[in-house]
């Protein structure tokens, strides 16, 4: 017996049951080994089998069950057809031949050239004969005259789908020419499951098929009706997209929709936290009832991984279906970074990244490893490098592993190479950067890492005969885009919560499904392709349009509620602060529910639980210092850390704890006035006096020593030269007041003057107070200590009239009596001009004093307290340290 036996059944609960009995009616042989059963995916394969044993009512010898792509493969692989990477190749080496796009992404183009090419073959549609016909045809669908963007894209597409049908089959059209090969062979009888109406090429191919032997197609077709839950759905949602009935008149003589109520809920959380939540709480509430099979929609892929870390915190595992994007795991990261200090040539942050990547130098006990990073974080910090592959001896002989990594990475370098090259030449380089690295090992015992590897080493065979030269920039674009393209999926996980996507649940069955992110902008019908995406075009071509599109979006969720014994869909109200409407679909069929029962599907997410904390604040630091661990010495810095906070200098000044210093990449605030410190010593050591002097001859002095000291200290790109810039502009200002000041009768006398000066404790021991002058003048047997600030006069006078401010008081108290002045000298802002400390003797006595009080209490084991406050601790760089965010204040 043969023919096409074509039945449509209504999806649902049933359908796969219904699918069966076909089968069993048609062939009632105990053996059913030479039928083949095709399935859109294999998630459905094992209910077929329990089906087809059910229908029968005894033991069978089954048929195998597989994809049509497995079915064909034997017939496939003779045709030997070109894979999509060496399609893409031979489309990019045309489009950068042809400078059609010469300023577009090309490899995104080709992307989209193959989509348009496959729809075509799969479809069964054809281009006009010549690049004219096929321009006409597109002038005739945009109701447009042809002009010469018409023509363009007419050439365009022309050629490249006569280039793509001549030459080698794309793995789409050898699957058309395996199945008829399959037919004209041996062909076995098939059941057909489709989830919807097949192509026009596979169902004339089935009809072809069927006059050999007998074939069953069971389409999945929600026309056919299947109870009051299917009429709803196809009232709120019909098949044809062009159905302008009302609502109301849809849903007018429909029963109450009770087969609604209770299974579809339209769950609106107020923000990403909630939404996550109310997933959560809806799988835990299902696991407590002994639901065994949850599907977790992730249409909002963010707020989905939320859910998971939820869960998996609750020790409740998710099986991931859809899996990850391999370019998110750590394993792709390896390779970022790899790229980016090969492309950056070695620049100090990517240096780092890579050398912390897990991956790298795991043949080190752990923590050698770790010393050895630390060792490489002070080397690149202490030697200020910033970048370059010939500077990095710079960073050597500080530790030993430091240098095992530098010799690892120049090896890298020269293995992975900077000449153009052809695609597996380049995949071959990153191979070979990863063995000198010594990644492999440690990357094939990463379950990402081992995909990742497989992945290279794949398309490094399947590219070996493309001679497409490609620069490093043009091949790691195409390998970035294969990175995102590329899943990777943990198979180690069984669960009976599985993360999937929309399509995946086509025709399977869950207990509970929750589709998380239902709202208009994430759960909507795919757009379409920007190659050929006008509706008038897509149909001359018989192409599927918008329309296609939005059938097989509401088939989907069809199939989802009639499939599935209860459905929850989420979504946030606002998003960013903004409105954020439920899906248009979703929205019909709350529309279609309220109209029939008076009362909406949509109900508020319940709060997130807080959970109860008790207050367990960290104590205030505050320790004791052992009188032979006191400092012997302070600075006027040191002395003002230790009144701002006595723990802050315990930790800086006694521990050696500090921030680590950054590396320098360009100048800063703090070397703007260092540079003008140096430039105003040079000056008045070779011009102590400017009086009498030619006023020009000063100016052009002090400029040529500005610049000097600049150039000297790396000041010559645009940014460091703005700061020399903004010096200048103060040098007339700076040498009238040096005029006034010697009119005043004060004369420079040194500059940068190191003091020191011990002073005793009450304890009989002694503490030297240090300190580095910037100048000091003198006015007959009158001194004054001054010192220079890049910052405006205003500032300073709130500075010098602060009286916990010591660094003023203790200069004075270095020098002694004869300091009648001190004084901070504005360099910068609007003006150049002095605040000077009123009373300086008083002020430096006072201090003098409260230094000698601090330090015999300290050695007498005072505890020195966390007990900073306002910028002192917004600006303290031991913060999180003392943990004063967490400090118990009670």
């Amino acid at each position: 017996m043969t023919g096409l036996r074509h039945v449509r059944i209504a999806p649902g609960e049933g359908f796969v049951d219904a699918c069966a009995r076909a089968l069993v009616e048609t062939c009632a042989d105990r053996d059913l080994t030479r039928w083949r059963v095709v399935v859109p995916n294999l998630m459905i394969a094992p209910d077929i089998k329990r089906a087809l044993v059910e229908a029968a009512g005894h033991a069978l010898l089954l048929p195998p069950v597989e994809t049509l792509q497995v079915h064909l493969r034997p017939w496939v692989e003779g045709f030997a057809p070109m894979q999509d990477h060496r399609r893409r190749f031979a489309l990019y080496q045309q489009l950068r031949e042809r400078r059609w796009f010469a300023q577009g992404n090309l490899w995104t183009l080709c992307a989209e050239f193959i989509a348009l090419f496959d729809e075509l073959t799969e479809q069964g549609a054809h281009l006009p004969a010549s690049e004219e016909a096929l321009s006409a045809q597109l002038a005739a669908a945009y109701e447009a005259r042809e002009d010469a963007a018409l023509r363009f894209e007419a050439r365009v597409v022309h050629a490249l789908w006569l280039a793509e049908t001549t030459g080698t089959p794309s793995v789409t059209a050898a699957r058309l020419l395996a199945a008829a090969q399959w037919t004209r062979s041996a062909p076995n009888p098939l059941l057909v499951i489709a989830e919807g109406p097949l192509p026009r090429p596979w169902h004339e191919w089935l009809a072809a098929h069927a006059e050999q032997v007998p074939v069953i197609l069971c389409e999945a077709d929600r026309r056919v009706g299947g109870g009051p839950m299917l009429d709803w759905l196809n009232a709120a949602w019909p098949h044809d997209a062009a159905d302008d009935m009302p609502l109301k008149a849809r849903v007018a003589g429909l029963p109450a929709p009770a087969a609604i109520d209770g299974r579809v809920t339209l769950l609106c959380a107020e923000s990403l936290e909630q939404e996550a939540h109310a997933v959560v709480d809806r799988v835990k509430s299902a696991l407590v009832a002994g639901v065994e099979s949850i599907a977790l929609v992730a249409v909002d892929r963010l707020v989905a991984r939320r859910a998971r870390a939820l869960l998996e915190r609750d020790r409740i595992l998710v099986a991931d279906e859809s899996g990850w994007k391999l370019s998110t795991t750590r394993a792709a990261a390896l390779i970022d970074a790899i790229f980016r200090t090969l492309a950056r040539n070695a620049y100090h942050r990517d240096l780092l990244d890579l050398a912390k990547s897990p991956f790298l130098l795991a043949d080190i006990a752990p923590a050698a490893r770790d010393e050895a990073i630390l060792a490489l974080e002070a080397a690149i910090s202490g030697a200020n490098f910033v970048a370059g592959f010939e500077q990095l001896g710079c960073l050597k002989q500080t530790a030993p592993d430091v240098d095992t990594f530098i010799d690892r990475l120049k090896a890298a370098r020269d293995a992975f190479g900077n000449s153009a090259a052809g695609p597996s030449a380049w995949l071959s380089r990153l191979l070979a950067t990863l063995e000198a690295l010594g990644a492999m090992t440690p990357l094939a015992d990463d379950a990402a890492g081992q995909v990742l590897i497989e992945w290279i080493e794949g398309r490094r065979d399947e590219l070996r005969a493309e001679r497409c030269e490609l620069s490093f920039d043009e091949w790691r674009a195409w390998f970035e885009r294969g990175m995102d393209e590329a899943l990777f999926r943990d198979r180690s996980i069984r669960s009976p919560v599985v993360m999937t996507h929309l399509p995946a649940c086509r025709l399977r069955h869950f207990e509970l499904a929750i589709v998380i992110g239902a709202d208009g902008e994430q759960l909507k019908a795919e757009s379409q392709r920007p190659v050929f995406a006008h509706e008038g075009v897509r149909q001359d071509l018989g192409l599927p349009g918008v329309g296609a599109s939005i059938r097989r979006l509401r088939d989907d969720l069809v199939n989802l509620l009639a499939g599935c014994r209860r459905v929850t869909f989420t979504w946030q109200r606002l998003k960013a602060g903004e409105p954020n409407a439920l899906a248009s679909d979703l929205d019909l069929l709350d529309l279609a529910h309220t109209l029939g029962t008076g009362r909406g599907l949509v109900v508020p997410a319940a709060a997130v639980p807080m959970p109860r904390v008790v207050h367990e604040g960290t104590p205030v630091p505050a320790p004791e210092v052992p009188k032979a661990l006191r400092p012997t010495s302070v600075t006027a810095y040191g002395y003002e850390s230790l009144v701002r906070c006595p723990y802050q200098y315990f930790l800086r000044f006694m521990l050696g704890i500090d921030e680590a210093e950054a590396v320098q990449e360009a100048l800063e605030k703090r070397d703007y006035g260092q540079f003008v410190h140096d430039v105003l010593d040079r000056f008045h050591q070779a011009y102590p006096v400017v009086s009498g002097q030619d006023v020009a001859g000063m100016l052009a002095a002090l400029e040529a020593i500005s610049r000097q000291v600049f150039e000297a200290m790396g000041a010559q790109s645009f940014f460091e030269g703005a700061w020399l810039m903004r010096w200048q502009a103060h040098l007339q200002d700076y040498l009238a007041w040096q005029q006034r000041r010697e009119s005043d009768g004060w004369r420079y006398t040194v500059g940068e003057h190191a003091v020191k000066r011990p002073l005793p404790l009450a304890d009989g021991d002694q503490i030297t107070l240090k300190g580095r002058i910037d100048r000091m003048d003198r006015r007959d047997d009158d001194v004054a200590v001054l010192d220079y600030k890049t910052r405006d006069i205003d500032q300073l006078k709130r500075q010098a009239k602060d009286p916990e401010d010591g660094q003023l008081a203790v200069y004075a108290a270095l020098v002694g009596p004869s300091v009648t002045e001190a004084a901070y000298v504005a360099l910068d802002g609007d003006t150049i001009d002095q605040a000077q400390v009123e009373a300086p003797q008083t002020h430096a006595e006072a201090h003098v004093t409260r230094l000698i009080d601090l330090f015999t209490r300290i050695g007498a084991g005072t505890p020195m307290p966390a007990n900073g406050s306002g910028r002192s601790c917004d600006w303290c760089a031991v913060r999180g340290v003392c943990r004063k965010d967490y400090h118990d204040e009670h």
